[in-house]
């Protein structure tokens, strides 16, 4: 059995890639921006091999961070009272705007925040491929946020769902388009089939 043929039941997942006019634009600003002041570096200026050079994924983290805490922080402002417009937001007021919230991120996909203010992951689901007689890895479905009941406190609960690409179905192996069981009919130690009582035999 070659490596091709032992990897056709991998899948893996992996944080969704970076897509879209949105993120190219911010790369091409960052490379310029890396070459002024206070950086001034030339590490993406120096020749056209370096400028091909796609920049840690960090940064478009960072920019989102900072990008949705202004987004928050004014939003706070905005709810203050006429009186207090003058003071600063806490940090107990800027976090609610920030809590069951959406957004559309640099790197070209939406992002959701839970009631806890954590991100849920965008993952996608690799699958191996036979494409001109070769194999690879290409991305086949997506996990998106779908929302269902309210929690206690009145938070949204988000569930991720598995959707595949358009025109795209995953093979199991053997050419199968229905996943497989997860454990023999009769369960790993024969459990789900007790043998047959004395009246049965007889």
């Amino acid at each position: 059995m070659d490596i091709e043929e032992a990897m056709q039941a991998a899948l893996v997942f992996a944080v969704k890639t970076a897509e879209g006019k949105s993120f190219e634009d911010f790369v091409t600003e960052l490379k310029f921006k890396t070459s002024q002041s206070p950086f001034n570096s030339s590490h993406y200026n120096a020749s056209a091999k370096t400028w091909a050079y796609l920049p840690p994924i960090y940064g478009a983290y960072l920019y989102d961070a900072v990008y949705q805490f202004a987004v928050a922080s004014n939003n706070s402002i905005a709810q203050l009272p006429p009186a207090e417009q003058n003071r600063t937001p806490s940090g107990q007021e800027i976090f609610s705007q920030l809590r069951d919230y959406t957004y559309e991120g640099i790197q070209g996909y939406t992002t959701d925040l839970d009631d806890n203010g954590d991100a849920d992951f965008n993952l996608t689901l690799w699958d191996i491929r036979n494409i001109l007689g070769k194999a690879l890895m290409v991305p086949v479905a997506d996990f998106q946020s779908t929302y269902g009941n309210s929690s206690g406190n009145g938070s949204k609960k988000v569930f991720p769902l598995l959707v595949f690409r358009n025109n795209v179905t995953k093979i199991w192996v053997g050419g199968s388009t229905i996943p497989p069981k997860d454990r023999p009919r009769c369960g790993f130690n024969n459990e789900l089939c007790p043998p047959p009582t004395e009246k049965q035999k007889g």
